[in-house]
């Protein structure tokens, strides 16, 4: 997951600095092996250094609530006018309204597997100031409530666009010069910077467990960090295609 999270980095941040006045195709903002790096060495790798999930939860409430509420409220509601204006312009494809075509199974497995129960839930129970049952009941809810709100109004918006010429990627069905797409991929970059800690920490957990006894003493903690995010990063830097690494996870 953290090498696919840093080749997410590298290929859309430079989508967004290309949109940057002056910063031409052969500029080092443009390099996706120059972004990796900088956004490890500025942002992931600090945060990951981080012993408690619970600072984690810090870091990202300071680091997006300085307008980011606003932010997606704007973005929610370009996509809806977006979807309004440019959808009916847009050519159809051929039987764009069937619902269910026979590799909708093949779709049905991807989504069960992405709704099965996380490998953070136990950190991040851990991590409640009053780790109850009922508290978790609220967390999970409120969280995964939000996230089908997000993914609804994307998905359908997405679709009723492009219909069948819509990308996996959404953002690929936008020119490069669209200045709320170029929004929307500096947002997506942005929460997936501050999503890598949260494999970090997981991994590391599960190091400590097997070969540590569940205890790192500083410099072991510094140690396995440091080496679990090299070499993350380096398979990043060496791979760009993101389909391999995610039937490797």
């Amino acid at each position: 997951a953290m090498i696919s999270y840093n080749i997410i980095t590298g290929d859309t941040l430079t989508k967004v600095f290309q949109r940057i006045p002056g910063v031409g195709p052969d500029n080092v903002l443009t390099d996706r092996h120059f972004i990796i790096l900088l956004t490890t060495i500025i942002f992931t790798l600090p945060i990951s250094l981080y012993r408690d999930i619970a600072k984690l939860g810090k870091v990202n409430h300071n680091s997006t609530s300085n307008g980011f509420e606003q932010s997606l409220l704007m973005v929610f509601w370009f996509s809806l006018r977006l979807t309004i204006t440019t959808g009916p312009k847009l050519p159809k494809s051929e039987n764009a309204w069937i619902f269910a075509k026979p590799n909708a199974v093949q779709a049905i497995g991807v989504m069960s597997f992405a709704f099965i129960c996380n490998h953070n839930s136990f950190l991040i129970y851990g991590s409640l100031e009053e780790p109850t049952l009922k508290n978790w009941s609220r967390v999970t809810h409120v969280s995964v409530s939000f996230a089908v709100v997000i993914s609804v109004v994307f998905a359908a918006c997405g679709y009723i666009t492009f219909t069948g010429y819509t990308e996996g990627d959404i953002f690929e069905n936008y020119c490069r010069d669209d200045n709320l797409a170029t929004f929307g991929r500096f947002c997506y970059g942005v929460t997936v910077i501050l999503t890598f800690p949260l494999e970090c920490f997981v991994t590391r957990e599960v190091i400590a467990n097997v070969f540590f006894r569940g205890n790192l003493s500083t410099v072991f903690h510094i140690v396995v960090t440091v080496v679990l995010i090299a070499v993350a990063t380096g398979v990043s830097l060496v791979y760009d295609c993101l389909g391999i690494v995610l039937e490797l996870n």
